[in-house]
C-alpha cells in the first residue's frame, strides 16, 4: 500500500503545481493590479524547479552546471529559489499591511535575511549544502509576517470577504507548511537518515504539507470572484 502512496506523493507535484499555475493564470486579470501579479511567474519557476530537481536525482546529465563536481548534485536549485520565494513573499505581505510599525519590521527582517543569506553561505557551501540557517530564518520571518497579516485583519476573519480574499487562503496554505515542514527540513539537512522507515514517514508529511498548502491556494482562487479583494 504504501508503495502506491508513496508514487502518488512523489508525483503529486505535477498535478497540485500545474493546477495552481492554470488557475493563477485564469484568474490573472482580477489581481494583475496587486503585489500577486508575479505569483504566477513564481509558480512557473516552482514547477520547473522542482521538475529539474526531479530528473537530476535520477539522471546527473539533466544538470545544465559544467563541473562534474556538481554534476548529480541538484542542491544549488533548491537554494536559489528558496531565496527568491522568501524575498518574494515577505514583499507581498509587507504590501498588503497597513501599520507602518509592521511594515518597518517586515522590512528589517528583509534585509536580515539577505545578511542571513549571505553569512549562511561562509559556514555551507550555497552549490553542494542545504542553506538551512537562511531557510529557517526565512521561513520564521515569513510566518512572522503572515500573522502580523492576519493579525491587522482579525476583524473581519468571521464576514463572507474572507471567502473572496485570495491572499487570506495563500497565507494559510503558507503557514501550515511552513509551521509543519521546518522542522523536516533541520532533519533531512542534519541527519545521516541512519532511520530510512523515519526518514520515508517524514518524505509522506512532507510531500502531504505541499499538497495541503496547494489545496489551499487552488481553494482562494477558485473562491475568487470580480477583483482580488484584500479582507479590509
Amino acid at each position: 500500500m504504501w508503495r502506491i502512496v508513496d508514487l502518488f506523493l512523489e508525483n503529486s507535484f505535477v498535478l497540485f503545481y500545474g493546477l495552481t499555475l492554470i488557475l493563477a493564470l485564469v484568474q490573472y486579470p482580477k489581481y494583475f493590479d496587486t503585489p500577486l501579479k508575479y505569483y504566477p511567474i513564481l509558480l512557473m519557476y516552482t514547477f520547473l524547479n522542482e521538475l529539474l530537481g526531479y530528473l537530476i536525482s535520477k539522471d546527473f546529465e539533466f544538470n545544465p552546471l559544467f563541473s562534474e563536481l556538481y554534476s548529480d548534485n541538484n542542491v544549488v536549485f533548491y537554494n536559489s529559489y528558496s531565496f527568491i520565494y522568501f524575498i518574494y513573499f515577505l514583499y507581498v505581505f509587507r504590501s498588503f499591511i497597513s501599520s507602518e510599525t509592521n511594515k518597518k519590521q517586515l522590512l528589517i527582517l528583509g534585509f536580515g535575511f539577505i545578511v542571513m543569506s549571505i553569512l549562511n553561505s561562509f559556514f555551507q557551501d550555497f552549490l553542494l549544502k542545504p542553506q538551512i540557517y537562511a531557510y529557517i530564518y526565512g521561513g520564521l520571518a515569513l510566518s512572522y509576517s503572515i500573522i502580523l497579516y492576519l493579525k491587522e485583519n482579525k476583524g473581519v476573519l468571521r464576514r463572507k470577504i474572507i471567502k473572496l480574499s485570495l491572499l487570506f487562503w495563500i497565507s494559510v496554505g503558507l503557514l501550515i507548511f511552513h509551521i509543519g515542514y521546518t522542522p523536516i527540513k533541520i532533519y533531512y539537512t542534519f541527519s545521516r537518515f541512519s532511520d530510512l522507515e523515519l526518514y520515508y514517514a517524514l518524505r509522506r508529511v512532507h510531500l502531504t504539507l505541499v499538497g495541503v498548502m496547494y489545496s489551499f491556494i487552488i481553494y482562494g482562487f477558485l473562491q475568487l470572484k470580480g477583483k482580488f479583494k484584500t479582507m479590509k
